[in-house]
């Protein structure tokens, strides 16, 4: 089989009432009762890691664009790329703007992708609670 497999798990507990989920192969998954009937995770298949991207490769690069709260987006992929080893190839480019420069920083200096992602989804929905937020970045940022 192939070690890519996505799907969903959806189950009913009534009639009108279904429960659903994204689950992808090595993952663990339980059916929870409380406080409500959900399909909980219990713990993520392992990434992948590489050397693929540490070899020395003249002209490598990598762009990531401004995102805005789109960024989380761009966690993930500076994520995979940290996974691969793009961080001990001598000669890769990488050019972001806005979201995308601290994207690549972040990446770059060895950070926690998932927990950045983490905390920029708690942040967007923080922000989608209390519009004046928004105006806060120096909490976002700093």
């Amino acid at each position: 089989g192939s070690s890519n497999f996505r799907g969903s798990l959806e189950g009913r507990q009534r009639p009108f009432e279904e429960l659903v989920a994204n689950v992808v192969r090595n993952g663990t998954y339980a059916l929870v009762s409380e406080p409500q009937f959900r399909i909980a995770e219990v713990s993520k298949p392992p990434r992948p890691h590489s050397s693929l991207l540490a070899i020395d490769t003249p002209g490598l690069s990598f762009a990531f664009s401004a995102s805005g709260w789109l960024m989380a987006y761009e966690f993930g992929a500076a994520h995979s790329l940290q996974n691969h080893g793009i961080m001990k190839n001598p000669s890769v480019r990488l050019v972001g703007s806005s979201g995308g420069a601290l994207s690549l920083w972040t990446m770059m200096y060895g950070s926690d992708m998932v927990a950045l992602k983490d905390f920029m989804k708690e942040s967007a929905s923080r922000v989608h609670e209390e519009a004046w937020q928004s105006v806060n970045l120096r909490y976002f940022v700093l």
